[in-house]
């Protein structure tokens, strides 16, 4: 035998048949989790954006049968079926883009104390530094997590960051006290984005949680970046061409200063550079001049006084015999006076036959 269907009431089928309307008259589309969040909240929230967005909150299965009803004619709500199993599903309608919607939810979050059970949207981080904490208790707590502290000045010091949860992490009553203690307040309350659709695309949370920061500065490299590699591989484009004008006038400036530079370094150094080592060659030559002085002098002082001796030698012929008449002169102290006279005769008629010679 079949199994009987299941009975589903009049009032659950006409809601099916308007939410499937609003879907497929929406051109966005989202999911949002409204885990967690007090109704105070939840209700200041709607008000706030109503403007822009329409939240609808139903049970989850007619929800699941409405995404399916409305994908016959939406292809791709269906993939939001995946994302309805760990949450408390509510649908948004809008005709914003969806980085916009996502972006106006996230500035109307608060931050709310963690509860034990509760799962961990993000890493917590506890900081090293001084804590208003005194000696007492409190270390062991700290030790017990793995958190290394000391005392000084009577007050606890956490001595190093640590990673107390990561996201996805669930909360213990340990970790709840600690975070209670140290006031940090990790449970963001608001409209939690699962995802958005739009033409046919399913926009998920980490798409849409985009740093803009980030987003920028990264667009900002890539350009710069672009224009770099434009440039040096010399692309003549309208965005480079006055870079690249630029580029080639500092290198022509630059290669004619550098080929000025060789022609002097090849022409005119030899003649240049020699000044600069003739003052050392001069030192060193006055330097030896000066120790040689004292000896020239004593030797012109010798030559004076042996310049008298020599004076015979002026007056006679640079011929042997005459050297030899100079060296019997130098000698005459042994001679008489006699023999002297006949030895100048000699002289003096060896000259005139060497006149008379010559002539």
């Amino acid at each position: 035998m079949s199994k009987p269907k299941a009975h589903v009431s009049e009032a659950k089928k006409k809601e099916v048949v308007a939410i499937t309307s609003l879907l497929e008259k929406s051109s966005v589309v989202g999911l949002i989790d409204l885990t967690n969040l007090p109704s105070p909240q939840f209700q200041k929230i709607k008000h706030k954006l109503k403007d822009k967005l329409k939240v609808v909150v139903t049970k989850k299965s007619i929800i699941k049968r409405a995404l399916e009803k409305a994908d016959e004619k939406k292809k791709g709500l269906k993939e939001f079926e995946g994302m309805l199993e760990n949450c408390m599903p509510a649908l948004l309608l809008s005709e914003e883009d969806p980085f916009k919607i996502s972006k106006s939810l996230d500035k109307n979050k608060s931050n709310a104390p963690a509860k034990v059970g509760q799962i961990t949207p993000r890493a917590i981080v506890i900081p090293a530094g001084p804590t208003a904490f005194a000696a007492g208790p409190i270390i062991g707590e700290l030790g017990k997590a793995g958190i290394k502290a000391t005392i000084e000045g009577g007050k606890v010091v956490i001595q190093e960051d640590k990673l107390l949860l990561s996201p996805g992490d669930e909360i213990d009553q340990g970790a709840a006290d600690l975070l209670s203690k140290f006031k940090i307040e990790p449970i963001e309350i608001g409209l939690n984005v699962m995802g958005i659709y739009k033409d046919g695309e399913i926009f998920e949370r980490e798409v849409l949680t985009v740093d803009e920061g980030e987003y920028r500065k990264q667009i900002t490299q890539a350009a710069h970046e672009a224009i770099n590699l434009a440039v040096f591989s010399t692309y003549p484009s309208k965005d480079v061409i006055e870079l690249l004008l630029r580029k080639a006038e500092s290198d022509s400036l630059a290669l004619e200063s550098s080929q000025k530079l060789l022609e002097k370094i090849e022409s005119g150094s030899p003649k240049e550079e020699a000044p600069k080592e003739k003052p050392k060659v001069e030192e060193k030559a006055t330097e030896e001049v000066s120790k040689e002085e004292p000896q020239k002098e004593d030797n012109s002082q010798s030559e004076n006084q042996e310049a008298p001796e020599e004076a015979p030698k002026e007056v006679t012929d640079n011929s042997p015999e005459s050297s030899e008449s100079g060296s019997k002169d130098e000698g005459q102290g042994e001679y008489s006076e006699e023999d002297s006279k006949k030895a100048q005769e000699i002289i003096n008629e060896m000259k005139d036959k060497e006149i008379s010679g010559g002539n």
